[in-house]
């Protein structure tokens, strides 16, 4: 059994309840509650009828609730496999700090693997907006005033959402790291950040391919339906260390726990890794996802492992060949182009 495959299975927990309600009322119907009587008596126990069938409402109670949301999420992976990717929602109209060279814009767009899972949509009403507009945003994404909220991180500006004073939305992302990464001020943030380089650094040297874990995780990643595996290249252990280094940094300076200077050094740094150690997008994105799902695994080992996996790939397909996805147009190439342009300007 492959891992897709039992991820799968692992979602059909929610039937076990189920099964064990059966189970109990067929011996109820069999054996009747003087049969159970008996059987206490000679262990010197004794239930009263009323709570037995007390505490089997409750436990049919329970089982039902765990059957109704398990299915909700079999025909939630049904729906998943006609969503969209809204990519208007990582657009900022109006930066506050914007970005300054390739290097920056190149380190933000490698975001998108992860926001894929933010702006991946596949209610009726959105996706027909979709279709007759690609810049379309849900009614759900945007405030009274046409503001972009909700989960998604723009890629084209320093900072996360439209405005480093959108209370709301920077007290999520407070609550969010501190709950995700122990982070609450500048100290945890420089701690984390650093792990994640080093992290980035250290996965770099390794190479996906040569273990039997490894080619398992990557043909897993095929399995939920990646279009780009490439099977002529290594692939290293860095991507989804390097999103969420990305990621982290400019979490930092929305909260304004590293300043400007410290994120712009960053986000070169960065794309400097992103040039250095991968092909193209697609070399870089099968690395995301075979970690990511290494990380899926160990982390939510559980019924919801399966559609995060899906959503994640699906997401990523669609960053890689939607003809609206901002990675259009872009290449690593042209990054190592400009970045050896760059350094040959400062010395």
């Amino acid at each position: 059994m492959n891992i897709k495959q039992k991820l799968y299975l692992k979602q059909l927990d929610f039937l076990r309840p189920l099964l064990g309600l059966i189970i109990l009322l067929g011996l109820l119907f069999f054996y009747g509650l003087e049969d159970f009587d008996k059987l206490f008596a000679q262990v010197g126990f004794h239930l009263p009828h009323w709570l037995i069938y007390a505490l089997y409402a409750v436990f049919a109670v329970y089982a039902l609730w765990r059957t109704f949301f398990g299915c909700i999420m079999l025909l939630d992976i049904k729906h998943m496999k006609k969503a969209k990717c809204f990519f208007a929602l990582v657009r900022n109209k109006q930066p506050e700090v914007k970005i300054e060279n390739i290097a920056e814009q190149y380190a933000l767009l490698a975001t998108l693997f992860y926001e894929s899972s933010n702006i991946h949509f596949y209610d009726k009403a959105s996706l027909q907006g979709l279709a007759n507009n690609p810049d379309y945003i849900p009614p759900y994404r945007q405030d009274k005033q046409g503001n972009i909220v909700g989960g998604s991180h723009f890629i084209n500006s320093l900072e996360a959402f439209y405005s480093t004073k959108a209370t709301a939305l920077i007290e999520d992302l407070k609550q969010a790291l501190e709950m995700s990464w122990g982070i609450t001020e500048r100290e945890s943030a420089l701690e984390q950040i650093d792990a994640l380089w080093q992290g980035a650094n250290e996965g770099a040297e390794y190479d996906l391919l040569a273990s039997k874990e490894g080619k398992a995780y990557a043909q897993a990643v095929q399995d939920f339906g990646f279009q780009f595996a490439c099977s002529d290249l290594p692939v290293n252990a860095s991507g989804f260390d390097l999103v969420r280094f990305i990621y982290l940094v400019r979490a930092g300076f929305t909260l304004g726990y590293l300043d400007e200077q410290e994120t712009r050094s960053a986000l070169f740094s960065a794309a400097m890794f992103l040039a250095h150690n991968y092909r193209d997008w697609q070399h870089f994105a099968y690395s995301y996802l075979i970690n990511f799902l290494i990380w899926n695994v160990a982390s939510n080992n559980d019924k919801m492992a399966y559609n995060y996996a899906l959503e994640r790939v699906l997401g990523v397909n669609e960053v890689l060949s939607d003809p609206y996805s901002p990675l259009q147009g872009t290449s690593l190439d042209k990054l190592r182009t400009e970045l050896q342009a760059l350094i040959k300007e400062e010395v």
